[in-house]
């Protein structure tokens, strides 16, 4: 897809960032226990994990901060339809070999949630 009117649609790292994207939901998926539905993406550099069992994205998000650790809590994104809620993930700007280690330390806090009281 090096010419025509379509190569603009598939950049030449596209592979490498399917390949990411597969490497961060896979290693979310195994490690989070259940916890985390994700939603993998046809194509864009995000892609979403909702929390099955209803804990504060808010919260997750604050505690990955502080891990350095960068999520976004999506249901401050809701207006109109009751907020379900979930996190967004960048892929796109790292390394696989830096991906999946903190989305194993990511699962880790998503496993851990019920330790921290309400919040």
């Amino acid at each position: 897809m090096q010419q025509g009117p379509l190569c603009h649609a598939y950049p030449p790292h596209a592979p490498i960032l399917s390949r990411t994207a597969d490497a961060l939901a896979e290693t979310l998926s195994r490690r989070a226990a259940g916890r985390l539905d994700v939603a993998l993406p046809d194509q864009g550099m995000h892609l979403v994990a909702y929390l099955s069992d209803g804990s504060s994205d808010i919260a997750i998000e604050e505690r990955a901060s502080e891990a350095g650790i960068i999520v976004r809590a999506i249901s401050r994104f809701y207006r109109a339809a009751r907020p379900r809620p979930g996190l967004m993930l960048g892929f796109s700007g790292f390394p696989r070999q830096l991906i999946v280690p903190a989305a194993a330390r990511l699962a880790a806090l998503v496993v851990d949630h019920g330790r921290w009281g309400a919040a």
